[in-house]
């Protein structure tokens, strides 16, 4: 669990917090469309999460190993 509010919120608006060792910034956007329905998108060091993971992936690489019973996982970066 990253982020937990209170029931007590805007329906539409944005909603920032941070995560990871780095405490990258996130943004959480919710906008109203026609017939009361909701856009939501997510931000990421100011990046679109599709933008943000693909550029992720990129840099690093990453495996899980199960080796003699035990889990290892292998990661590679540029």
């Amino acid at each position: 669990e990253i982020v937990r509010r209170d029931w007590m919120f805007k329906l539409v608006g944005d909603e920032e917090f941070y995560i990871g060792k780095q405490e990258a910034k996130c943004l959480l956007k919710v906008d109203p469309i026609p017939h009361f329905a909701f856009s939501y998108s997510l931000e990421i060091d100011g990046k679109p999460l599709e933008k943000f993971t693909e550029k992720q992936s990129q840099s690093i690489r990453s495996w899980a190993v199960i080796t003699e019973g035990k889990r290892y996982r292998i990661v590679f970066g540029e």
